[in-house]
C-alpha cells in the first residue's frame, strides 16, 4: 500500500467501460457523437456494479485533482479540480471530463482523494501489507517538470518511516523497514533481497 488518502489514475476512471473499448481513439471518437455522449454523461452519475466510477467515489469534483496534460493548451489547468475547470468552462464536470480527454489527446492524469486517513493507519498496522510506492520513477528535470506526480513518487517510503513509524509510533521502525523490503522481496520471491547483512541460511530463516 502507499500512505496518501488520493489515488492516481485517469478520468477514463470516471467514465463506463464500454465506451473506452478499442483504445484511446476509438473512445475518443464514440464520445463525439451527441447521443453516445448523453448515455455517457448519464452513466457518469449513476452508481453501478459493473464497474468502478471514481467520480462518485470521491464523492465530488471537488475531490478530482487534475494533474497529467499532453496538450500545452490545457498544462495551465494542471493543478486545478474537476470542478474548478467546470466552473470555468460553464459545463456540468462529466461534459467537462469528456472534452478534456477529447482535447488532450489521452485519459489526462488524474488524483482522486478517495481513502480516509483512518482507514490508511489501521492498515499500516496490519502485519502482513506491505509497501510500495506505486508510481512510475521520474527524474525532477527536464520535461518531467511539465506534470504534476502523485506525491507517493518520492514521499511515500520517507512518510511511512518519518510520520506513521518515527513521528506517531503506529509501528516500530524495524517493522516498517523490514515491511518496504524484506517483506515485499518475499512475497515476490526474490531470493535474499531486502535483508542486509543476512547470509544465505540466515535469509532462509525469514521465509
Amino acid at each position: 500500500m502507499y500512505t496518501y488518502t488520493a489515488a492516481e489514475t485517469g478520468l477514463d476512471a470516471t467514465m463506463p467501460l464500454w465506451v473506452q473499448e478499442g483504445g484511446y481513439d476509438a473512445w475518443a471518437g464514440r464520445m463525439k457523437d451527441p447521443e453516445i455522449r448523453k448515455r455517457v454523461i448519464r452513466e457518469m452519475r449513476t452508481p453501478s456494479k459493473e464497474w468502478e466510477n471514481n467520480l462518485l467515489a470521491a464523492g465530488s469534483p471537488d475531490n478530482v485533482l487534475l494533474v497529467g496534460f499532453k496538450n500545452d493548451a490545457l498544462k495551465p489547468l494542471t493543478g486545478k479540480t474537476l470542478a474548478e475547470v467546470a466552473k470555468l468552462r460553464g459545463k456540468s464536470p462529466e461534459e467537462t471530463a469528456i472534452d478534456l480527454v477529447i482535447e488532450d489527446g489521452s485519459r489526462v492524469g488524474t488524483v482522486y482523494f478517495l481513502m480516509s486517513e483512518e482507514n490508511v493507519r489501521r492498515e499500516i498496522t496490519l502485519p502482513w501489507v506491505s509497501f510500495g510506492a506505486d508510481e512510475s520513477p521520474q527524474a525532477p528535470e527536464g520535461i518531467f517538470l511539465k506534470s504534476n506526480p502523485h506525491p507517493r513518487a518520492y514521499g511515500n517510503f520517507a512518510r511511512l518511516l518519518g510520520k506513521y513509524a518515527g513521528d506517531e509510533k503506529l509501528i516500530p521502525l524495524t517493522e516498517a523497514v523490514r515491511r518496504l523490503a524484506a517483506l515485499p522481496a518475499q512475497n515476490l520471491s526474490l531470493d535474499h533481497r531486502g535483508l542486509s547483512g543476512q547470509s544465505s541460511e540466515s535469509a532462509d530463516r525469514f521465509r
